[in-house]
């Protein structure tokens, strides 16, 4: 048990050293909240955007998933790295993803969508407040690439 203990210890004090993204305090009336986007239009056609870094800081899905997450964040000049995700048939050379950085004021009180489209071999995301509808953010594009998909190493067994 104490083994248990010690290493439960040694994870928590390594994940307060990393760059890792702290949320402001619950005040719900002092923060803004800004959450990721997921769409599925069928077994292999979907896209998702989301949040991988808030003003340089990763944050972290631990098990949850990354769809319709959402994170408090400071009022202020927010600075985000986004990831867009998507697919669009089987067979295709797909799942593709792309990265881009933004920046948008957040307003204490509000709460924010990522969203984005994808455009050829670009994926373009933005910020929009989620009541008006309006876009609070300039839009930022990245180039798409192929996500990795698992290797397959053949093993040799003599026989």
């Amino acid at each position: 048990m104490r083994a248990f203990i010690v290493i439960f210890a040694l994870l928590l004090s390594g994940c307060v050293t990393t760059n890792s993204y702290v949320p402001p305090a619950k005040d719900q009336k002092a923060i803004a909240k800004i959450t990721n986007t997921w769409l599925r239009n069928g077994l292999a056609d979907w896209e998702g955007y989301n949040i991988e870094t808030i003003d340089e800081k990763y944050v972290s899905y631990l098990i949850k998933g990354k769809d319709g997450r959402t994170f408090r964040i400071a009022p202020g000049i927010r600075k985000l790295t986004v990831q867009g995700v998507y697919n669009r048939s089987f067979g295709g050379s797909c799942p593709c993803e792309a990265y881009a950085e933004l920046s948008f004021t957040a307003k204490a009180g509000r709460e924010y969508v990522l969203k984005g489209k994808v455009r050829g071999i670009y994926v373009d995301f933005w910020v929009i407040d989620k009541n008006t509808k309006k876009i609070v953010s300039k839009k930022a594009s990245g180039e798409k690439r192929r996500q990795p998909q698992n290797n397959y190493v053949p093993i040799y067994i003599p026989t």
